[in-house]
C-alpha cells in the first residue's frame, strides 16, 4: 500500500533545508563576525547542502569552532543562551547531513526513517530550549573554571560510556 510518506519525494530537499537552517544558526550564534571563520563556515554549509556525501559538514563544524573561539577567546565563556543552541544546531546539522547523504534528491524516504530523523532532531532542540529557559530563569551567578572542567569531564565520560555500551552490545 502506498501512503503519502512513501510517495512524497520532497523529503530529501526538506532535509537539506534543515541543514541550511542549522548552518545559518551556526553562522549567527557566535555573536561576533570575523570574516575568515564566517567564510569557512559558509563554504562548509554550501558543501554540506550541495554535496552531502563530502566533508562539507566537517568544514562547517570547523569554521564554526574557529568563529566560536574568535568570538569568545580563551578568557571567558560565551553565555548558555548561545552555547546550548549552538550544540543543538551542530547536532542537527550532522544528523540531517547524514540523512541527506543517504537520500539523494529524487529518493523516496520511508516513513520510519523520516520519523526517526525527526525524533533525532526534535529532542536535542527541545532539550536546548529547556536548558536555556532554566538558565534565563535562574539568578545570575558567576561560574567557576573548576565547574566547567568537571562538566566537560562528565560529558566526555558519558560519551565514553556510550561507546563502551555500543561495543559491548555489538560484541556480545
Amino acid at each position: 500500500m502506498t501512503t503519502y510518506w512513501t510517495r512524497y519525494r520532497g523529503v530529501p530537499l526538506a532535509v537539506r533545508a534543515v541543514v541550511v537552517a542549522a548552518g545559518l544558526a551556526l553562522l549567527v550564534l557566535p555573536g561576533a563576525l570575523h570574516p575568515v571563520p564566517f567564510l569557512i563556515t559558509l563554504a562548509g554549509l554550501a558543501a554540506a547542502v550541495a554535496w552531502p556525501r563530502t566533508v562539507g559538514v566537517t568544514v562547517l563544524s570547523a569554521g564554526f569552532v574557529i568563529a566560536w573561539l574568535a568570538a569568545g577567546g580563551w578568557a571567558h565563556s560565551l553565555p548558555v543562551a548561545r552555547t546550548v543552541p549552538a550544540a543543538a544546531a551542530l547536532y542537527v546539522a550532522h544528523v540531517s547531513s547524514a540523512l541527506a547523504a543517504a537520500a539523494p534528491l529524487g529518493a523516496r524516504v520511508e516513513r520510519p526513517a523520516l520519523l526517526r530523523w525527526l525524533r533525532g532532531c526534535l529532542w536535542p532542540v527541545l532539550g536546548a530550549a529547556l536548558v536555556v529557559a532554566v538558565d534565563l530563569a535562574l539568578p545570575r551567578r558567576t561560574g567557576a573554571a573548576a565547574l566547567e572542567v568537571a562538566g566537560l569531564a562528565g560529558v566526555l565520560l558519558l560519551g565514553a560510556a556510550a561507546v563502551w555500551a555500543v561495543r559491548r552490545r555489538v560484541a556480545g
